[in-house]
């Protein structure tokens, strides 16, 4: 097509149409003469010609008239295709997405859809019609579902319902979006729009043709006097016309800031419904757009490309034959069922569905009446699949193969289907019988059922506990109506009527609108009746595996209407799963509940294989996967959990009513289709409950625990237990959703030695036995899974094993999978068994996002994450990011997805090392960060001026610690099984000192696993981490000590680390842990007895199982003893008395796990008997004589050990009775000071205050409260200092502990019965502690967790506390006698809080740890109770950079330590990401200036300053450029500094000081000035001391902090900040603030200045242009000169110009063409000399080196 300038008369025109066997399309198709298509003449000169093959596709073709659809001078030609016919196939058009009237966003068209819905409400009288319609479904409460009245009564219901819907329709469709578009102001678009109108009117003028329609249409629309057009006067429509044109111009002139205005309109009109005020509103838009505009574009990098299901595959053959598991594949329906063998090539007709495996090849069968048989016996012939592309193909493949699909649990007759059970369960789970069950009144027995099945249908019987619960309510209030929509996100897809969530949301905004409709979607389930709308359904088809879209590995989701989801939310999620965890659900299910997650899940599993290395026992785990989880899922079977929950019939029967009649269409690229399926009277019933709607989730998680406890009751698993038997958790399985993992044990049996063959009897043979113990339990699961309908995917099932044996050295090693002889085969509800793979225990098990292997190895884990990595960093690495954009996706895509398991992984320092240079090698450069900047300033804490950059490294230690610290507080669940690991841990270390609290001993020794990885990550940072009521062994004598503690002491070249462990093994099979456990009597020798192999402790701890030490072992355990404790003399026989180097002293009183035969005390002697202990009373008149008195199982910790003669009833001790003493820590004193407290303690009532105080400089915090009666006339009162991290105390923690100790005091004192009045002036702190919800798990990761956690719980048992807000500091602006007395309460506990801050001392110790709070992370003996992620990082990076500060500026530590590092800190995290890296690099000499250059290249880069071109140019030359221009910047900056800070009320002596400073520094010529202050010269002194130019850095002596406060005076009248809005008065920063303005002040003087420098450098008259310049004509009279060497024959006419042209030419000529020489040169040389180049250059005489730059001097 085209304007061809000629018609059909023109003779070359028609000679070119003919020659080419074109036809006009226009002409062929239509009858009559075509029109003409040019307003300025009568011919035809545009034409659309085609070829003969073209024309069978023409449906249409036309011209348009003239300035429809565009404003030109020429017609619109078009021409309709068949696109079938065109392309030979079919092809899809987008489809258009459900396109939203409005956004919620749009605040005013979202009013105007409200306003109109009431409206139409209100005319069509819904509220009315919808209370009387539930008034008359009350009246028929009683009726059933198929008598007239109520059969009526529902037709009712559905017709008022369809009305509503229309007039929500109505109403979002008048409101309609209609601006479209961001990027235009309102005035652009008008002003575009009237030069439009007055060309087009010009146009028809001058051609003395009538107006256009589009002429009509605009003038209409612009309100433009149609007599103007009517007059036709030609002047007045060009001055029209120019008119328009001038305005268009000078709006586009201005269009930013027309646009601005009206954001500030959007602004202001969603201000109207909003809090914030429309300035902030404005900022939040134009930061979410950019956000938007980001996230988009980091999409596009990062993800794969998405499409719409446009094609999938099928295969082309129907038999299949695979060898891996000897079964045929049949496909039929979109689905593959695998037949399994029963003969020879003969295969049963039963079958189930299975994934095609890889294997698989093509064969040909034939189907017998009993067998199906297989023709081809040597299949080689690969499956060919063929793309479907076609519409209508798609739509017939996908409906039929998910029809087929819902009804595989019929199709397989799983147990559930069976007649018996079928009318037992009934149609919708609701019947009689079902009672009879819940109740236990149902003879189960007399089923004919499987056992499974019939255990089953018992545990279904009601608990007491459910009994108990209350039925959930169907009604849905108007209240949780608006909440759940409140929640729910707009953008959801949903809804085959249309009715998307945008209108739902906004309905629920209104609170009048909300009570019928809350009635309206209550109703059906009140009644148990269907909303006919709801039964619509699509079925969206999403890819199993990225970019497979075989037809038998699409997955199914179903979008369901809007209001129905949201109402199985209500009734379901919040109602039903309350109730369940209230009942009680088995832990071992993790998905689909509160407080639980993936990460959870997996972490019992790496706790569980390491406590199994740790105890050398013999664990076994079987990985279970469901098909087709929640499509399997059987509605009326769900129904009965959910009713065995408190799930009331109505509901049930509604839902299943609503699923059993859905109308399920597909959805595909080219739409919803109009074809569907349903299930239809005499088909095969449809099942599965519909993956994407709101109850799916619960009721699995209800299926899942039927058969789990069962599991449970049934099967002992694994008994993880406590190394002092202080708990005992006991496993059968972790199930997150469908993936399930069951575990096995065995008694360790007898150990077998390497080449042994496996012992015949299974009780010899821990791993047999296991096997044999995995194989009952997983056959047991199995079967529970058939009986709620589900399948076993055999195929993708594995089990592995942890067994232990003795090599031949002697060593306990993992047993390897050749040498176990058991299998684990399955069989299903069928008959037929399924071997299932043994996966080796060196292999990782992939679930849940993590690879955990039974041996712990990390490499599984570390070479997919670095894969991932390659992979992220590729497409990362050829995206164009500004570098706020390579910060945000570092951040947001590339960490999140890379570290996803880092809470659990240990990856080695060298592994990490690799994943960050992939990462940051990528990254930084993007950041403009150089590649080669020390990594100790790019990683480096922001205080300390590095940028912050996040090391992967310390990412690691970030997740894994907090994840470790948070399940510890959160005490639940996984806190048991950390304790009983832990117990283990410290167990095998052989310490008497909690392993993670001082992690400062080197355990090398110490199994490699989880804790031992946090230990030693712990050590290096210089952490701990306080565990509360953690087990701990103890010394049992004076002069005591842990044996593992001596030996790890040994400074011996000897002492390796596994000698170290050959002798921890020893000691473990001892089962001893000090000294005095293996020493005699005595305690001064240790009997070689104890040496030999024949003795050992009898200990009541439960050890690892450990086979008998080998010589070597105790040969490395006497080494061990020799060069710790027992040192002289230095050689004693084996058969000899080993004497200790220090005797031991008294036993102390402790507990002690070594069963001793007698104890005593001073007046008891205790003799162990076969069940507990005769004690012995002693007799004061006989000596030494005790006598039998009663039985005990009890012995006290202060009895001692002895040895004894028992005569009879007579015990006589051979030992007297010598204690050593303990020192015990000293109880608190009561600091707590009142006034008549026992009044206080008998009152009914009282008022409590709170109040905490901070000191901002120094970090110190403290609170005070007082429990008071009214006019204080009793009182008690207490005031604490509150110890943190003073980097981080904030005022928060000193409200919230003063509020917990309170609140810890009333419990204690026993002050339940006093109505107490709670206040505190923290808003945060009130509405923490008031909140109704329980504390969750994701609470713990928030500030002062540990002191929320307490007072919550001492809140709990407080039920007549309530706690208050009362607004502080009111005696600043009210007298105090003016003020309530909470007020006064309030004034006064500040007072003491401040007093306490400044008046007790603060030691360095590491401070006690909350009581209650479970844990505590400690860091350089600061407790971290706040941005814990923020504190490692800074404990992982700042001493690296402190020395690296320390040594590049040569200072001392106590420089380094007097730097006001807090002041840059609080500097620093106001700086945007840019201004960030470039002050680091400033602070640290990292700027690109001239002598950076230098250092890179000293041939290219001279180092000259490229604004004086006199002197190298470094950071401290830019202060002190002699350029013009520099020196005005200078002064200028200088000038603002000393206004800004006067402006903050600086003190006036610190800003005349340190302006002169920074004169001095910057070598300014203004006349100085003095202060007269002696805190100003002491911090001036102390300055000084730094350096000169470490003021210019930022590195300011805290010195300024101190006079700032010495020397601070308030104002008289500080400014508002909002007058208008009575906003409070703006307060004075505090000294920390001001001293932070002093560094910002100075960051911003050298930004002025490196603005000004970079603005000289880049003009065309600075020293660097002028040196470029030159050097670049140099480069160009080298290549004219040298022509005939550098460059080929036919490029030499390129440089043929005179000298004089070329030093005349500008530097955009010289550069361009210098870029074309260098690349032909280097062509040229390349084939010429080769790899030589840069050795033939200097040959020349050349001064650079580098091939892009040739710079020989041109001679005079």
């Amino acid at each position: 097509m085209g304007d061809f300038n000629a018609d059909m008369t023109d003779p070359r025109f028609a000679d070119f149409v003919n020659g080419n066997a074109l036809i006009d399309v226009v002409d062929k198709v239509n009858e009559g003469e075509p029109p003409r298509t040019y307003a300025r003449g009568r011919k035809r000169l545009d034409y659309i010609l085609v070829d003969r093959t073209l024309l069978k596709a023409v449906v249409k073709a036309g011209s348009l008239g003239l300035h429809d659809g565009i404003l030109s001078d020429h017609t619109m030609q078009w021409v309709d295709f068949d696109i079938s016919a065109l392309f030979q196939g079919e092809l899809h058009n987008p489809t258009h997405p459900c396109e939203r009237q409005f956004t919620l966003t749009q605040t005013r068209k979202k009013e105007q859809f409200q306003d109109k819905l009431k409206e139409l409400f209100s005319e069509h009288m819904i509220d009315d019609k919808v209370t009387q319609l539930y008034r008359d479904f009350a009246r028929l409460q009683n009726a059933t579902m198929s008598s007239p009245e109520m059969i009526a009564l529902i037709k009712r219901y559905q017709a008022l319902d369809t009305i509503i819907i229309r007039l929500i329709l109505g109403a979002a469709n008048s409101t309609g979006r209609k601006n479209f578009g961001y990027q235009r102001s309102d005035k652009l678009v008008k002003a575009g729009q009237l030069v439009r109108l007055w060309k087009a009117a010009w146009s028809c003028v001058r051609r003395n043709a009538p107006y256009t329609r589009s002429v009509n249409e605009l003038a209409e629309t612009h309100d433009i006097d149609l007599d103007i057009l009517h007059r036709r006067d030609r002047t007045e429509i060009v001055t029209k016309l120019i008119s328009a044109r001038k305005a268009k111009r000078e709006i586009e002139k201005n269009d930013g800031e027309e646009r601005a205005k009206w954001l500030d309109e959007l602004a202001m009109e969603k201000s109207y419904t909003s809090e914030l005020d429309w300035e902030q509103i404005k900022k939040q838009m134009i930061a979410a757009a950019r956000q938007r505009q980001i996230n988009q574009k980091l999409s596009a990098v990062t993800k794969s490309q998405h499409s719409a299901l446009d094609y999938i595959e099928v295969p082309n053959a129907k038999w299949y034959y695979s060898r891996q598991d000897d079964q045929l594949y049949e496909f039929a329906d979109g689905i593959f069922r695998a037949h399994f063998k029963v003969g020879q090539w003969q295969f049963s007709h039963e079958s189930i569905i299975k994934v095609l495996p890889d294997d698989a090849r093509v064969v040909q069968a034939i189907d017998h009446h009993d067998h199906i048989l297989c023709l081809t016996h040597d299949p080689d012939e690969i499956p060919d699949w063929q793309q479907v592309t076609k519409t209508d193909q798609m739509e017939e493949w996908l409906l039929r193969r998910n029809k087929r699909h819902h009804q595989q649990v019929w199709q397989d007759e799983s147990p559930p289907t069976s007649d018996e059970l079928q009318s037992l369960i009934g149609e919708f789970g609701t019947s009689p019988e079902v009672d009879d069950l819940l109740e236990g009144t149902f003879d189960v027995d007399a089923l004919n059922t499987t056992p499974h099945m019939k255990q089953w249908l018992k545990w279904l019987r009601l608990t007491s506990e459910e009994r108990k619960l209350k039925v959930a309510n169907p009604e849905i209030s108007p209240e949780a109506y608006a909440e759940a929509y409140k929640v729910a996100d707009e953008m959801t897809s949903s809804s085959p009527s249309k009715v998307h969530y945008t209108l739902w949301k906004a309905i629920a905004e209104v609170k009048d609108l909300c009570p019928p409709m809350a009635k309206m979607m209550s109703l059906p389930f009140m009644y148990g009746f269907v909303n006919e709308r709801w039964q619509h359904l699509i079925d969206v088809m999403l890819e199993k595996k990225e970019g497979i879209r075989k037809i038998h590995l699409m997955r199914i989701i179903g979008l369901v209407e809007a209001d129905f989801n949201t109402a199985l939310k209500i009734l379901f999620s919040k109602r039903l799963m309350p109730n369940a965890e209230m009942a009680g659900i088995t832990p071992d299910q993790w998905g689909g509940r509160s407080n639980r997650s993936a990460t959870d899940c997996a972490t019992r599993k790496v706790i569980l294989w390491e406590w199994a290395r740790y105890t050398k026992s013999t664990v076994l785990s079987f990985f279970g996967d469901l098909s087709s989880c929640f499509d399997r899922m059987m509605p009326s079977l769900s129904n009965i959990l959910a009713k065995k929950k408190g799930m009331p019939n109505s509901v049930n029967e509604c839902r299943t009513k609503t699923l059993r009649g859905m109308i399920r269409t597909v959805r595909t690229a080219a739409g919803t289709s109009t074809a569907y399926y349903r299930f239809e009277n005499g088909d095969t019933p449809l099942e599965g409950e519909v993956q994407g709607t709101a109850s799916v989730m619960c009721l699995w998680t209800l299926s899942s625990d039927s058969i789990l406890s069962l599991l449970n009751e049934s099967f002992p698993g694994v008994a993880m237990r406590h190394a002092a038997g202080l708990l005992t958790k006991s496993r059968v399985a972790d199930a997150y959703v469908d993936d399930t993992d069951v575990y096995a044990s065995a008694d360790p049996g007898a150990f077998i030695t390497e080449g042994d063959d496996p012992a015949e009897d299974l009780a010899d043979d821990a791993a047999e036995l296991g096997i044999h113990n995995l194989q009952q339990i997983a056959q047991a699961w199995t079967d529970y899974v058939h009986c709620i309908g589900h399948h076993m995917s055999f195929h993708k099932c594995y089990w592995q094993v942890l067994s232990w044996y003795r090599n031949a050295k002697g060593y306990l090693i993992p047993r390897n999978e050749n040498s176990l002889r058991g299998e684990i085969n399955l069989k299903g509800h069928n008959g037929l068994v399924s071997k299932i793979k043994n996966l080796a225990h060196t292999k990782a098990n992939l679930g849940l996002g993590f690879r955990v292997t039974p041996l712990g190895d990390q490499t599984p884990e570390f070479t997919a994450r670095e894969e991932q990595a390659k992979e992220l960093m590729g497409k990362i690495a050829s995206a164009r990011l500004s570098p706020w954009e390579a910060w945000i996706a570092l951040v947001t895509r590339i960490y999140p997805k890379i570290t996803y398991p880092f809470a659990l992984t240990r990856f080695t320092k060298r592994q990490l090392h690799r994943l960050a240079i992939i990462i940051d090698n990528v990254i930084l450069p993007k950041m403009k960060i150089n590649r080669h900047m020390p990594r100790v300033v790019v990683y480096g804490p922001k205080e300390l001026g590095g940028i912050g950059y996040p090391y992967i490294g310390t990412v690691q230690d970030k997740r894994g610690i907090a994840h470790f610290v948070k399940h510890l507080q959160w005490g639940k669940e996984l806190a048991d099984d950390i304790r009983i690991l832990l117990s283990q841990a410290q167990l095998c270390s052989g310490l008497t000192e909690p392993i993670l609290e001082n992690p400062t001993t080197s355990l090398t020794y110490l199994e490699e696993g989880w804790i031992s990885h946090l230990r030693s990550r712990l050590q290096e940072l210089g952490g701990g981490i306080w565990i509360e009521n953690a087990w701990v062994p103890s010394l049992q004598r004076e002069g005591d000590v842990a044996l593992m503690a001596a030996f790890a002491a040994v400074n011996h070249k000897a002492a390796t680390k596994s000698k170290l462990a050959l002798a921890n093994e020893v000691r473990q099979w001892l089962r001893v842990i000090t000294i005095a456990e293996l020493a005699s009597e005595n305690g001064r020798e240790i009997d070689p007895i104890k040496l030999s192999g024949k003795w050992r402790a009898e200990s009541e701890l439960n050890w690892p199982h450990l086979p008998p030490p080998t010589e070597k072992m105790w040969e490395a355990f006497r080494f061990c003893l020799r060069k710790s404790l027992c040192t002289r003399p230095k050689r004693v026989t084996k058969k000899a008395h080993m004497p200790l180097d220090l005797p031991l002293g008294p036993w102390l009183p402790a507990v002690r796990h070594i069963r001793y035969d007698t104890y005593r005390t001073e007046e008891w002697v205790y003799e162990r008997q076969e069940n507990g202990f005769m004690r012995f009373k002693h007799e004061p008149y006989m000596h030494n004589t005790f006598s039998a008195d009663t039985a005990t199982d009890v012995v006290p910790d202060h009895a001692i050990p002895v040895r004894s003669l028992v005569n009879g009833r007579y015990s006589h001790p051979l030992s007297a009775y010598n204690v050593g003493q303990v020192e015990q820590p000293q109880p608190p004193a009561d600091d707590t000071e009142s006034h008549h407290p026992e009044l206080v303690k008998s009152a009914t009532s009282a008022t409590g205050v709170s109040d905490g105080s901070v000191d901002p400089v120094d970090g110190r915090g403290a609170f005070a409260w007082v429990l008071s009666l009214p006019g204080r006339t009793a009182w008690i009162k207490r005031r604490r200092p509150v110890r943190s991290n003073p980097r981080y105390m904030t005022s928060y923690r000193a409200e919230m502990a003063g509020v917990a100790d309170l609140l810890q005091y009333i419990k204690d004192e026993g002050l339940h019965t006093i109505e107490i009045t709670l206040w505190c002036d923290n808003e945060a702190v009130v509405k923490v502690l008031s909140g109704e919800n329980a504390l969750a798990l994701t609470d713990m990761n928030k500030s002062e967790a540990d002191l929320t956690k307490t007072a919550l719980d001492a809140l709990a048992c407080l039920p007549k506390v309530s706690i208050n807000h009362v607004l502080g500091h009111q005696d600043d602006d009210t007298p105090y006698d003016a003020l309530p007395f909470e007020a006064q309460l309030n004034a006064d506990c500040d007072a003491e809080a401040k007093e306490c801050v400044f008046t007790v001392s603060y030691d360095t110790s590491r401070p006690p740890p909350t009581e209650g709070s479970g844990a505590a992370l400690y860091l350089d003996n600061f407790l971290v109770t706040t941005e814990l992620e923020e504190q490692i990082h800074y404990a992982a990076h700042s001493r690296p950079l402190l020395t690296y500060v320390r040594d590049k500026f040569n200072w001392t530590d106590n420089d380094v330590n007097g730097i006001n590092w807090r002041a840059i800190g609080h500097a620093k995290n106001r700086l945007k990401l840019n201004d960030n890296v470039r002050i680091s690099k400033m602070m640290h000499d990292w700027l690109n200036v001239g002598r950076q250059k230098n250092k890179f290249d000293y041939l290219i880069y001279d180092g000259l300053c490229p604004c004086c071109g006199s002197v190298e140019e470094d950071t401290v030359h830019l202060y002190q450029c002699s350029h013009t221009e520099m020196k005005s910047a200078l002064e200028e900056g200088l000038d603002d500094i000393r206004t800004n800070l006067d402006k903050a009320n600086v003190p006036n002596a610190v800003v005349t000081a340190f302006c002169e400073l920074l004169r001095r520094a910057t070598l300014s010529t203004r006349e100085r000035k003095h202060w007269h202050c002696n805190h100003t010269d002491e911090a001036v002194t102390r300055q000084d001391s730094l350096g000169t130019f470490a003021i210019l850095r930022g590195h300011h002596h805290r010195q300024w902090c101190q006079a700032i406060t010495e020397r601070y005076r308030p104002r008289a009248s500080p400014p508002e900040t909002r007058p208008s809005q009575n906003k409070k008065k703006h307060r004075d920063r505090n000294p920390l603030e001001m001293s932070a303005l002093l560094v910002e002040e100075v960051w911003n003087l050298f930004n002025k200045l490196w603005q000004a420098r970079n603005d000289i450098l880049h003009g065309n008259e600075s020293y660097e242009a002028q040196v470029e310049n030159r050097h670049r004509t140099e480069q160009l009279l080298t290549y004219r000169r040298r022509r005939n060497i550098f460059l080929s024959p036919g490029d030499r006419h390129l440089i043929e110009h005179l000298p004089r042209d070329i030093i005349s030419w500008d530097k955009f000529r010289k550069k361009k063409l210098l870029r074309v020489l260098d690349t032909c040169r280097a062509q040229y040389m390349k084939e010429l000399l080769g790899s030589k180049t840069q050795t033939e250059l200097r040959a020349f005489g050349f001064t650079r080196t580098l091939a892009m730059e040739i710079t020989e001097v041109e001679p005079d």
